[in-house]
């Protein structure tokens, strides 16, 4: 036993392999190998140690090593022995594999394990260098399988390309011949020397050959004269030497059989596989019957322009020739109106005047219509006030609306700015067109416009806008509401009709709107009343027409009470005044006004303005108006009338009741501001766009000598009664000649110029006399006065030197503020800048 114990002591010591003994618990005995392969420094110092910490934290596949030297000897513990390969660290940091082999045995009847530990680096650096070769080898044998297999590939897709090849050059061999002999259009291939290689069949039969090789090796000289033939070779040098092609070349030519035929030809360079010219080649398309058709079409665009010109100038005549006798029509009846006359003579010349008026609207929706089908209607671009505008355009109706006792009430929403750039004459011409057919079919009630912004359309730089024009009347069956936008028809068609009217209206108001970028529809039920909405794209002005009112302060903050019985016109006028900035209040009857005033008063709260209608049922302003008078703690409230007709003995019963300001209906907003901002102590201003004075029966601020060139008896009658009447004194002339030459002799301040005159029209007058002053100085104003009013006509006579322009038939008021407006550009004071700017 001994022996055996020295034997096994001795091999222990011995091996050149790792042996350490453990336990359970861990090292019990090491050999000298052991400390050798971990770097111990003693036995005690390995035997010290866990198994664990001789090893990385992890195994090379990820495993804790803690972990798993647990589970190895366990294993080996259970099973008597365990092999498996082990990453160990040693004590210097290095780390080196090994096969670790664990045997079980018993000391003393203790169990315990032997873990023979044998370095295996070398042998695992030779079995990756064997994995490495074999990856290297089996790597190149797959690039060169692959390599093969390329080759392979290129070899089979050549064959592949090349039997392609063949198949394309016989389809494009057979596709040429079949153009060749088929082709209804003169193909042909020329060499250097201008000499055929070969020409379609189509050519050989213009040439008159039977087979298209007979044409081989000829050239245009033997087809074709000698001055054509030497034509064609001077295009075809010029195609050699700059390899540029003639494109689209028409070619009139004299066929075999006489006739004549136009070509379309395109020559261009022949390249061979080197890119270089080696001849031409062409192709000529017959256009003759294109030709034809051209010549034909441009005979009926003359004829049609023709035609449209005589359209043209026939509507302008007929214009003028009607506009003429209207002028007189209707300037003579408004002068004998001014007269003093009995009931039924202002009667019969108030029904004049309105038929003649009734005309004339005809005649422009006429001329309007006839522009906007030939499409020459074209908008303005202008900077005006919305609010200003809009309020102007509804005063125009507003007579109508009243004489009918319906209520009319404009609302334009708080948002929209005060200035856009637009044509307010063509979006005033809609919707005057929209608010007279809806005074026109309502009987009872009230016609209601209201402008917001469109809330459907995009926003961008443009102001959109929205119109709704809403009645109570008739209203419109829905199988008919389509029909009322069409040209010529009406949603009343019968001969027993009760309304009159072109037709027309609403379908120049279509257009209109269209032009200004919009849309107008309708929505009516019959005997509820209708709604006509269109939008429109006006532009936004970067400068405001007008300087902003300063006198804002003066108002802001007031109290102001508002008395109508009518919501809409409340809530219209409240919004105005709070939009300036002041305290409204409402009240919807006399006695609700009283009430409210009397409350304020009790509470020491002053109420400095009313504003009130006149028309209401049970008691009216005037009776709020008495009744405010009469009651000492309100004596000091300013009151503003608001009334729609002009019924005698209203001014002296405002006198009566110290009514502050009489107003009509529907008040434009400058109009109440104004009179607010006055009433409150503000000073008024003399460009804030209030209303404006009735021209027509204001004097000017002096008399003018004003040259009337008029060749008309009754328009000279007509004019000079109206200039007369405003203590202008009067010289006429009857033909551009006198013009001229009174304008020479004479210190005129004014020259009204007709301009369609016997000898010398008014146009050429007026450029004389521009002619003369360019030599002699000064400058006299001359206003257009004409029946010329079609697209254009204003614009030629600005042209001609005119300074302004007003079309027949004449109009009082306008013709006032035209005389106006042009002396004021060319007062003395001003008459020297006017000159240094070489203004007209």
């Amino acid at each position: 036993m001994r022996n055996s114990a020295a034997l096994f002591q001795a091999l222990f010591d011995s091996t050149s392999d790792a042996i350490v003994v453990l336990d359970e618990r861990g090292f019990t005995d090491c050999n000298a190998a052991a400390l050798k392969f971990f770097q111990c420094s003693s036995r005690e110092d390995l035997i010290s140690k866990h198994p664990s910490e001789l090893s990385p934290p992890r195994q090379p596949d990820g495993t804790n090593s803690h972990q798993a030297a647990n589970r190895h000897i366990a294993k080996a513990m259970r099973e008597g022995t365990d092999r498996f390969e082990w990453l160990h660290r040693r004590m210097d940091g290095s780390e080196v594999m090994a096969d670790v082999t664990l045997a079980r045995f018993e000391i003393d009847g203790q169990r315990c394990l032997q873990a023979v530990v044998r370095d295996i680096t070398r042998q695992k650096q030779i079995e990756q260098a064997l994995r490495d070769a074999q990856e290297k080898l089996e790597q190149r044998v797959a690039e060169r399988t692959e390599q093969l297999s390329r080759i392979n590939d290129q070899l089979k897709s050549e064959v592949s390309e090349r039997k392609l090849t063949e198949r394309n050059l016989a389809l494009e061999e057979f596709l040429l011949e079949t153009l060749m002999r088929h082709a209804p259009d003169l193909i042909y291939f020329k060499d250097l020397d201008s000499r055929f290689i070969r020409i379609s069949k189509c050519q050989a039969d213009y040439y008159g050959l039977s087979d298209p090789a007979d044409a081989i090796g000829n050239d245009d000289a033997d087809f074709y004269d000698k001055e054509r033939a030497r034509r064609y070779l001077a295009d075809e040098r010029k195609i050699i030497e700059t390899g540029h092609a003639i494109i689209n070349k028409e070619e009139q030519q004299v066929d075999k059989d006489g006739n004549v035929r136009w070509l379309l030809t395109n020559k261009m360079p022949l390249r061979n596989a080197l890119d270089e010219i080696v001849g031409t080649f062409g192709l000529s398309i017959d256009i003759t019957r294109r030709k034809l058709a051209e010549e034909q079409l441009q005979s009926a665009k003359e004829a049609a322009e023709a035609a449209d010109r005589a359209k043209s100038q026939f509507l302008a005549n007929m214009s003028h020739e009607i506009r003429t006798p209207m002028n007189a029509v209707i300037g003579m009846t408004e002068l004998v109106l001014d007269t003093k006359l009995d009931a039924s003579q202002r009667e019969y010349l108030t029904m004049v005047k309105d038929s003649a008026e009734s005309l004339l609207s005809l005649l422009n929706d006429i001329l309007d219509f006839s522009k906007i089908e030939a499409g020459k209607l074209d908008l303005e671009r202008v900077a005006f006030r919305l609010r200003d505008s809009l309020g102007d355009t509804m005063k125009t109706v507003a007579f109508r609306a009243h004489s009918k006792g319906l209520e009319l009430a404009c609302r334009i929403a708080p948002d929209l700015p005060e200035s856009v750039v637009g044509d307010p004459t063509r979006l005033r011409q809609v919707l005057i067109n929209l608010v007279g057919n809806a005074i026109k079919f309502t009987e009872t009630g009230e016609v209601v416009v209201q402008v917001d912004a469109d809330p459907d359309a995009t926003v961008g730089d443009d102001v959109p806008l929205r119109f709704t024009v809403r009645d109570t009347g008739i209203g419109i069956a829905d199988e008919q509401l389509d029909d009322v936008f069409e040209a010529f028809k009406q949603a009343d068609n019968s001969t027993t009709r009760r309304f009159g009217g072109t037709g027309l209206g609403l379908a120049i108001a279509t257009r209109l709107v269209e032009l200004m970028d919009g849309r107008i529809w309708a929505e009516s039920e019959l005997g509820r009343g209708s709604t006509f909405t269109f939008t429109c794209r006006l532009g936004r002005s970067e400068t405001p027409v007008a300087v902003p009112d300063q006198r804002g302060a003066a108002v802001e903050g007031a109290t102001i009470l508002v008395v109508d019985d009518n919501a809409t016109n409340r809530r219209i006028l409240e919004e105005m005044a709070g939009r300036w900035g002041m305290k409204p209040l409402a009240a919807g009857s006399v006695e609700e006004a009283l009430k409210r005033l009397r409350q304020l008063a009790d509470a020491g709260t002053a109420c400095p303005i009313i504003v009130t209608d006149c028309n209401m049922p049970v008691r009216d302003g005037f009776n709020l108006a008495e009744a405010v008078r009469g009651d000492r703690r309100l004596a000091e409230t300013a009151i503003i009338m608001l009334t729609s007709s002009d019924r005698p003995g209203d001014v002296a019963r405002c006198e009566q009741f110290g009514i502050a300001a009489h107003l009509f209906k529907p008040v434009k907003q400058s109009e109440l501001f104004n009179a607010i901002a006055t009433l409150l102590g503000a000073e008024r201003r003399g460009d804030d766009g209030g209303a404006e004075g009735d021209h027509a029966s204001a004097r000017p601020a002096r008399s003018l000598h004003v040259l009337l060139a008029e060749d008309g008896l009754v328009n000279q009658r007509l004019a000079i009664g109206l200039l007369e009447k405003q203590g202008h004194r009067v010289t006429v002339a009857v033909d551009g000649n006198e013009v001229v030459e009174a304008v020479a002799g004479n210190g005129f301040d004014l020259v009204l110029m007709d301009v369609q005159m016997p000898e010398m029209d008014g146009l050429e007058a007026t450029r004389v006399i521009r002619k003369r002053e360019s030599v002699c100085g000064g400058h006299v104003p001359i206003v257009a006065m004409t029946a010329h009013a079609m697209k254009g006509d204003r614009e030629r006579c600005i042209a001609a030197g005119m300074d302004g322009y007003i079309a027949k038939p004449i109009r009082a008021g306008e013709l006032y503020e035209q005389i106006e407006a042009v002396v004021a550009r060319f007062e003395p004071s001003s008459h020297d800048e006017a000159v240094a700017r070489g203004d007209k």
